[in-house]
Parts: C-alpha cells; structure tokens; sequence
C-alpha cells in the first residue's frame, strides 16, 4: 500500500516590527542647558515667484527645472516610500511619506541614523503616526539610499536642500525627530529653520559634538571613524567582509530579521557606503554653525549611560552648549545606543505630539 507525499512544510511569514507604544516608565536623570535667549533667525525668501511647480499646495513658491522635478518610484515597503525631488544644482534628494494619508495635519521630518535610510519610518513611528493622524517625512541623506552625493556637501548644505523639499510641499511648520547620526542634522536645523516653522526638536542617542566625541568616545567607534576619514577603500572593503550589509550593524544591534529591517539594509548601502563614509568625516568636522547660536523651541535629548558609540558625557557636554531655550537631557543609566530607541520611543512620541 502506497503513502501519501509529505506535505511542503508551511513557509514562514516575516512580520515587521511593531513599535512599543506604551513602554515602562524608565529612570532618567534630566539637566536643562541654556544660554541668554537671542533673536531667531529670519527665513529666506524666495527668489523667484515664476514658473511655480508643485505636486501639493502651500505659500512657499518655487521656480520650476526644465527636467521633470519630481518622480514617484516604484514602492519598496508600502505607497510613497520612494519618491525624488530635484534639486536646484541638479542632484535628487530621496524620502517616503508615511502616516496619515491625507496632505494636512501636523508633520514630522525623520532623520535616520548612522548608517540608515528614509525608511526607517516605518518600524519607528508609522503606525503610531497613522493612529494619531499625523503625517511622517523620512529623508535619505546624500550618499544613503536615492540621494545624489555631491562634492563638497556640508550638514548645512543638506538642511537647506530638506528646507527646499519642504517648501516644494508646502510644508511650513513641522517638528523633527532624529536618532544617533541624525542628532547633529536635528541640530543643524533647529540653528538653520526659525522658531515660528521648527516646532519641537527629538534627539535619541544622538552625535556629540566633534570638541567632545574624540575624547570620550568608544575606542572601537574611534578606530572606525579614523578608517572612514583616512582609507574609505578600506573601510568599505572591511564592512563587506564583516557582512556590515546585512540587518545587524554589530553584535550589539538587537534588530531581527524582517522584511522592514532587510529593506532598510538593503537602502542604506545602495551606494557602497559612500554615506557612510561622508557621515564620519562631517560629524569629525566642525559643523559650521555654533551651537550657541541656536535660537529654537523646545529641544529634548534622551541618551543611554551605557552607550558605548556616543557616550552620555560628551553627549550632555553637546546639550549644555545649544543657546536659547537649551535641551532637556535626559540619561538613562541602564540602556546603551541600541535598546535606548526601543525602550524609549513611547516617551519621546508623546513629547513631540502634545
């Protein structure tokens, strides 16, 4: 008597992450820094009112490219992931629209890590930005994922080209939430965007400043930095080798292995780390803008006491530089540069929506 086959065993369905909305109240220590309250800077105007171009409405006009300035692509992970604007010197900046579908309601700009990309959005707020209705920005920094890397960009430089795209989209007033590299772009911006458009202001185990980083700094992260500044070749060709491309950035990263996770992998290193490598090299230079020139709202910075990438003294030592208002900086002994976005990201969500 014959048996039946085996049946195939049932394939594995990967399930992206679903962020902790409502974590643990965790201990912190909190310090507010700040410097005698100045004049915010003026938004400059537009210098041309012709031609205007726009795909969504708003105040803020344009001069139109005589190339196609804008492209929807293709989705990676869901609608609007991957679309492009071009830029006036002729480069594209890269993002994904998340959130609410709707062009109105609040807006948060994203800035990734580093390494990262524009949709990280999708594990680290969508959801909770689609359950409160709010719209989400993530934005590829040059050289990561679809953004054009050009010779002699700055982090101001890219500030500016973020202040075109949310002039394009008639964005005018927006909060910003940023994570480990992106910390030294959300400060850029809040020096760069005047008080009256840059709301609140999030950092998670953000960059320290350059005068405390390479003296505080992890001894592993120093040895990095110094690849990446001095021998890009070879440092690209050691993250090849040490499978740096894939999901994990080290043996402490704690991401697991998703369609969510191997996407942004994948965006990341799109151009063999070109972003990477830019990313070390501006955050050892000067910033070119003083901190103690920031005249923002409100500033929050939560940073881990067991980081070992950007350690919480120089990170606090950054904090009590920024002018103005000054940072709400918050430590938390018992997490490091990895769990401390998981762990805390309820908190700091509800911060920037109220």
């Amino acid at each position: 008597m014959s048996s039946s086959p085996p049946k195939p065993a049932a394939k594995k369905v990967l399930r992206p992450l679903t962020p902790k909305l409502a974590p643990s109240p965790l201990a912190f220590k909190s310090v507010t820094a700040s410097v005698a309250p100045g004049q915010s800077r003026a938004l400059p105007k537009p210098t041309s009112k012709q031609d205007v171009v726009r795909h969504t409405t708003g105040s803020t006009e344009h001069t139109a490219h005589k190339v196609p300035i804008h492209q929807v692509l293709p989705p990676i992970l869901w609608p609007g992931d991957t679309q492009t604007l071009k830029l006036p010197w002729g480069g594209d900046i890269c993002y994904a629209r998340g959130g609410r579908r709707k062009e109105e309601g609040p807006v948060w700009i994203y800035f990734h890590g580093t390494p990262g990309c524009r949709l990280e959005i999708n594990s680290v707020f969508n959801r909770y930005a689609e359950s409160h209705a709010i719209r989400t920005i993530g934005i590829d920094r040059p050289g990561y994922g679809r953004s054009t890397l050009r010779k002699g960009t700055s982090i101001l430089s890219h500030i500016e080209d973020i202040e075109y795209l949310l002039d394009y989209l008639g964005i005018q007033r927006f909060n910003v939430l940023s994570v480990s590299g992106g910390g030294r772009y959300a400060l850029a911006a809040a020096y760069h965007f005047p008080s009256s458009r840059l709301r609140k202001t999030a950092i998670m185990c953000g960059v320290p400043h350059p005068a405390f980083e390479n003296n505080m700094v992890h001894a592993s992260w120093k040895r990095q930095n110094l690849y990446a500044q001095y021998l890009p070749s070879l440092w690209r060709w050691y993250v090849h080798r040490k499978g740096f491309n894939d999901f994990r950035w080290n043996k402490e990263d704690t991401n697991e292995q998703n369609d969510d996770n191997l996407a942004v992998a994948t965006e990341r290193n799109m151009q063999d780390q070109k972003g990477y490598v830019l990313d070390v090299k501006l955050s050892a230079q000067p910033w070119g803008f003083k901190l103690e020139d920031i005249r923002a709202n409100r500033i929050m910075w939560f940073h881990g006491g067991l980081d070992k990438n950007t350690t919480c003294d120089a990170a606090r030592a950054t904090a009590e530089m920024v002018g103005g208002e000054g940072v709400d900086f918050r430590a938390f002994p018992a997490l490091n540069h990895f769990n401390l976005p998981t762990m805390t990201r309820g908190m700091m969500l509800e911060w920037l929506r109220k």
